[in-house]
């Protein structure tokens, strides 16, 4: 009745007694679990051990997460040969994850921090979009199990892949020889292949997965997917999506959740001397490390920047979980606030009365382990409440700004916080307005950059995900601007927003006169338009 209640596809397709013949053809590869209240059941998971690991490996990035296999004395590096552009208009926000230069010394290394894992398509004509959810009522306990083999730097990798795209503008295609990870250990995750739950209990949804792992002890990754057009449901707010790949041919989004992503004692706290360590494992291979352990030098030794760049009050946190450190973060006292009010429309989502002065900051660093992804908005609200701050601010600089003027670390939180449009600006006549003109640090000019934003307010109200794919065709300012409205919408997520052109993404590369001369002139974005949209970010 549960199955039949939304929709009669299951057993218009596979027999009215579909159900039975799945629970009868269990055995040590294929497993069901079913959840009951008072003795009624409410809700059933079919689960498979059966993945295609290497279809799910030529479709989606699962380097992040070991490839779905166990650490291995077998995994190793193989050349490969790409086609990449001599002058490339979109500067990577970090190294390329899964690929390193043929000169590199080949090594596989495993870090010991527990990581988010497993993600795996279920090659069952069951769609989940056809399904509906409901929930256990009694949630078991269960104790950490350390994954090795992923690392919080690969996965914060993936996401830069994911969130910007390589423009092409007049360049030339060589060809290069890398090195990509093989691995060859044995398979490391199952996939639900059928789930159901009554529609009273589906916020109870996540009470099946620890049943769910006990069944599959040699098993860290749980998988799940569903079509490009169906709305995610409550049990996807435990797993992480995986980034596709470009060449992508299925027409399902995947979904993984890791064994300790079960653990909810995840604790956020200020950072002290004995952290050390534990920071710099947990940040190793990230861009811009060295960035990092000095704010976090700085914090220990002073809590505040030195005197001659301002003694800006600096905070610095660690989230802890089993006595283990899972993510680092790092924020200052915001100090161009009357800037950021008059240059974008913060107070679409700001009262600046309701809010002191010292209580806006900016986020400098969100590195946090993978496993743990969905509780990126409570860890939020654990930096503002011990920071004593109600708002927190991010700026996204265009790709081919230097490092130096870029003393911030990709944030993995991103996705949760709200993109803020940019205002048009006055050209003030300063010399005829004299002492009447706007003061010197609303007027001083500074580096454009995209700007992202989050409030105490804003950490209790969810995104909707939307996972159709949008494709726009011709970078044209209608396209732009269609794209733009999509981005900006605060309330929504676009996962799948996708634009054709063949010059890529306007205002990726650094300005160049040859180059803007050769190409069509939009009178509707300017280069400091586009870098304060920051487009990248999300097509």
């Amino acid at each position: 009745p549960i199955f039949n209640k939304q929709n009669d596809f299951l057993a218009s397709t596979y027999g009215d007694y579909f159900l039975a013949e799945l629970i009868e053809a269990q055995d040590d590869n294929h497993k069901a679990i079913v959840a009951e209240v008072d003795g009624t059941a409410i809700g059933f998971m079919s689960l498979s051990g059966d993945v295609n690991v290497n279809l799910l490996a030529s479709c989606f990035e699962l380097g992040p997460f070991w490839g779905l296999r166990k650490e291995s004395e077998a995994d190793t590096w193989e050349e490969k040969t790409t086609t990449e552009s001599t002058k490339s208009s979109t500067a990577s926000l970090l190294s390329e994850p899964e690929s390193r230069p043929a000169s590199a010394k080949p090594e596989l290394t495993s870090r010991p921090v527990s990581v988010l894992s497993g993600s795996q398509i279920v090659e069952s004509q069951l769609s989940l979009a056809e399904t509906t959810k409901t929930r256990l009522s009694a949630m078991s306990q269960i104790s950490l199990i350390t994954a090795s083999g992923i690392s919080v730097a690969t996965t914060v990798k993936s996401v830069a892949r994911e969130r910007s795209v390589p423009s092409v503008e007049l360049q030339k295609q060589v060809k290069k020889t890398v090195q990509v990870p093989v691995y060859r250990g044995p398979e490391n995750a199952f996939c639900i292949q059928l789930f159901c739950i009554d529609e009273r209990f589906e916020m109870r949804s996540m009470d099946l997965l620890p049943a769910a792992f006990d069944l599959f002890p040699d098993k860290d990754y749980c998988i799940i997917t569903q079509p490009h057009t169906s709305p995610e449901y409550p049990l996807l707010q435990s797993f992480t999506r995986v980034t596709p790949k470009p060449t992508m041919t299925l027409h399902q989004e995947l979904y993984i959740a890791h064994r300790c992503s079960l653990l909810d004692d995840v604790i956020v706290r200020p950072c002290d001397s004995s952290d050390r360590d534990g920071v710099e494992s947990t940040i190793k291979g990230i861009d811009n490390t060295d960035a990092i352990m000095s704010d976090i030098n700085q914090f220990i030794t002073a809590k505040r920047d030195p005197l001659e760049e301002g003694a800006t009050p600096l905070f610095a946190f660690v989230a802890e979980c089993q006595s283990q450190i899972v993510g680092v973060f790092v924020v200052r006292d915001e100090r161009n606030i009357e800037w950021i009010r008059s240059h974008f429309n913060i107070e679409g989502f700001v009262y600046y009365a309701h809010h002191r002065r010292e209580e806006h900051a900016r986020l400098h660093h969100f590195v946090l382990n993978p496993v743990f992804s969905h509780y990126t908005k409570h860890v939020m609200r654990e930096i503002l409440r011990l920071a004593r701050k109600t708002c927190l601010y991010y700026p996204v600089y265009p790709g081919y700004e230097p490092t130096e003027m870029k003393p911030y670390s990709l944030a993995t939180c991103i996705n949760d916080m709200i993109p803020v449009r940019p205002r048009r600006q006055i050209v003030y006549p300063l010399d005829r307005l004299k002492e009447n003109a706007p003061l010197e640090r609303i007027l001083q000019k500074i580096n454009p950059f995209a700007l992202y934003h989050l409030n105490r307010k804003l950490t209790l109200e969810p995104k909707i995900t939307v996972n159709a794919r949008v494709v726009v065709v011709g970078a044209s300012d209608v396209g732009l601007s269609f794209l733009e409205a999509l981005s900006f919408t605060p309330h929504l997520r676009f996962n799948n927003l996708v634009l054709l052109s063949p010059n890529g993404l306007p205002g990726q590369s650094k300005e160049d006169g040859i180059v803007d001369a050769m190409l069509p002139t939009s009178h509707c974005f300017s280069r400091t338009e586009l870098a304060q949209a920051s487009l990248a970010t999300w097509v």
